[in-house]
């Protein structure tokens, strides 16, 4: 009786285990699992490497790894202008429990697909969690806060933007199964009238900047010869003084016995230079002057 028992439980054994086959299902890099039980889901998260399933326990991947998308947009400005430019950003889905269980279990559970390679493993991609959470609320953002400027003032205002959009943007997906990690505005494509606009300012701004070093060197020319007809007029002027001082000093002595002293020390001089000329040839040398004495040389 108790071997009959014995086989029976063996058979049973062999029966549960034949209808209720055991898995060894792989959660790969990039990915997180999660067992889902006819009953639901277990709420534990599983790393990469080999886990097991059984009977009816599927397992469930959900791709985690950072994404970077990039959005090309065309946003009509203040001015009535469409101004062209890209976000570029990287994203990726929060990796705790609670995130992993409401992907699976909300909209996510709809975006669940069977993996073609394993045939028993149902994956969840990042570009469809982007589609569902990412995509539009960002555009939606970045056209709200781009839309209020004109054309001409997103260039000097692009840090300020930016931090708009990541500000907004962040606090749009704060209860989503997203973060965002990183962004950046690019590829700024301004309107044709305004980059001829802004070449047009450009040639301007070149031609008044040459127009004003011109002037500068010409007005300090102008100063230059200012401070030098100054420093002449100084000069002359001082010249002019010391003339008319002289004259004064000069004027002031000359009388009757100042001129004849003059005459006699100038009838000195005249004397000495025919004296030096006496080893000359013979020459009588006679001097013609008013009050002069003739003077005869005789060798």
């Amino acid at each position: 009786m108790k071997n009959i028992k014995l086989l029976l439980m063996a058979i049973i054994t062999i029966l549960v285990m034949t209808g209720c086959p055991g898995c060894n299902e792989v959660v790969p890099q990039g990915y997180v699992g999660m067992v889902k039980t006819p009953s639901g889901l277990t709420g534990e998260i599983l790393h990469p490497g080999h886990h097991a399933c059984w009977a009816r326990d599927r397992l469930l991947l959900v791709e985690v790894q950072e994404v970077y998308k990039s959005e090309n947009l065309s946003i009509l400005c203040a001015d009535d202008l469409n101004f062209k430019f890209t976000i570029e950003a990287r994203f990726r889905p929060k990796k705790d429990s609670k995130t992993i269980n409401k992907l699976l279990t909300d909209k996510g559970a709809a975006m669940v697909r069977l993996d073609p390679k394993s045939g028993t493993v149902y994956v969840l991609k990042f570009g469809q969690m982007y589609t569902t959470y990412v995509q539009k609320p960002m555009i939606e953002v970045a056209r709200g806060v781009v839309t209020k400027y004109e054309t001409t003032g997103i260039r000097d205002a692009r840090e300020s933007i930016k931090k708009t959009i990541v500000k907004r943007f962040t606090e749009a997906i704060k209860d989503s199964p997203m973060e965002l990690t990183e962004l950046a505005l690019t590829n700024f494509d301004y309107p044709d009238e305004i980059e001829n606009a802004m070449k047009e300012k450009k040639v301007r701004e070149i031609a008044i900047d040459k127009e004003k070093k011109e002037q500068a060197i010409k007005l300090l020319k102008a100063e230059n010869r200012i401070k030098l007809a100054q420093k002449e007029k100084v000069a002359r002027t001082a010249e002019a003084q010391a003339e008319v001082a002289y004259i004064r000093i000069v004027g002031s002595g000359l009388n009757a016995k100042f001129l004849e002293k003059k005459r006699i020390e100038a009838a000195e001089k005249l004397y000495e230079t025919i004296g030096a000329a006496e080893n000359a040839n013979r020459v009588d040398k006679v001097i013609l002057g008013t009050n002069a004495q003739p003077l005869v040389n005789i060798k």
